[in-house]
């Protein structure tokens, strides 16, 4: 799982919230900009199942993006979801996404 740094306890917090107890807590990276452009983020919304099924989208995981606002995704399945989840290896690989919390 990858997420942005703004309201780092807020969102915490939340994860913490929906996250069974009985289940396996996930790894939490992010990606932090080097500052040079203020207005850099974070912005991919992508979600890789299995290295087998990607959806990259343009909303938001929030109710507005999920529910009220004209966003667009993609379902890529097979090789190319693949390739997706080893781009974000690769991130971690080379320290671009680091390690947010060690639960």
């Amino acid at each position: 799982m990858i997420l942005h740094s703004d309201d780092r306890e807020k969102n915490l917090s939340n994860l913490r919230e929906v996250w069974s107890v009985f289940t396996k807590k996930p790894k939490v990276y992010t990606w932090m900009p080097s500052g040079e452009h203020p207005y850099t983020s974070l912005h991919a919304k992508c979600l890789v199942v299995d290295r087998l099924d990607a959806l990259v989208t343009s909303a938001n995981f929030t109710f507005h993006g999920l529910e009220s606002n004209l966003e667009l995704g993609l379902r890529v399945m097979g090789p190319q979801a693949a390739s997706i989840f080893e781009r974000f290896e690769n991130l971690i690989a080379e320290g671009i996404l680091t390690k947010w919390i060690d639960e």
